[in-house]
C-alpha cells in the first residue's frame, strides 16, 4: 500500500509561520486553489479548515500542517460525480507537480 501524500514533505522543505496570503500561495504550488476570504470562512464557519494560530487578531498557518490539509484536498481523477471520491497516493501526487502541464491529467480510454 502507498503512503499518503501528507506523510512525505517536498524536497528543501522549510517549516515557518504564513500569513493568509503566504498560505494561500503556498496551497497553490502544491495544486490546491484558495482564496484568503476562503481560508477565513473555513475558519469562521467550519471546522474542515486548515489549522491556525493567531497573534492578536491575525491567524497564522503553520506550514507542515497546510501541507498536510492541502494535499487531503486531493482526489485522484474521476469520470463523473457518482465516482467515489479517492486521495491520491504520495507518488501520483509527486508526478502531478513534477510532470509537465500536458502530462499532469492522464486523458482516459473513453
Amino acid at each position: 500500500m502507498g503512503t499518503m501524500p501528507e506523510d512525505e514533505l517536498p524536497e528543501g522543505f522549510k517549516d515557518e509561520l504564513l500569513d493568509r496570503e503566504q498560505a494561500c500561495a503556498y496551497l497553490a504550488t502544491i495544486g490546491v486553489r484558495r482564496r484568503p476570504a476562503t481560508l477565513a470562512k473555513l475558519f469562521s464557519t467550519r471546522s474542515d479548515g486548515p489549522p491556525c494560530i493567531h497573534d492578536g487578531r491575525k491567524p497564522f498557518y503553520p506550514k507542515r500542517p497546510l501541507h498536510e490539509w492541502g494535499v487531503r484536498q486531493l482526489t485522484q481523477l474521476r469520470r463523473s460525480s457518482s465516482e467515489r471520491r479517492r486521495h491520491i497516493l504520495a507518488d501520483e501526487h509527486e508526478e502531478l507537480l513534477r510532470g509537465p502541464r500536458e502530462a499532469r491529467f492522464k486523458t482516459a480510454a473513453w
